[in-house]
């Protein structure tokens, strides 16, 4: 299920970065990307699980 929610959030990322500062989309996108945040952090347990962590700090493979 968390494969699906980071589908989700890169869909709406990808909204939040071409759409327009104040738009609509804007807004909703990021809306988007907070919502499915939250609903994996619950599932899942862990705070920002969906997040990307820097490649060079110890344990940062998922």
């Amino acid at each position: 299920m968390l494969e699906k929610l980071e589908t989700g959030r890169a869909g709406a990322t990808q909204v939040h970065r071409e759409a327009s500062i104040g738009s609509r989309e804007y807004d909703l996108a990021t809306y988007a990307t907070e919502a499915i945040d939250e609903l994996a952090d619950k599932l899942s347990g862990e705070e920002q699980c969906l997040h990307a962590k820097p490649a060079n700090t110890p344990g940062s493979e998922r």
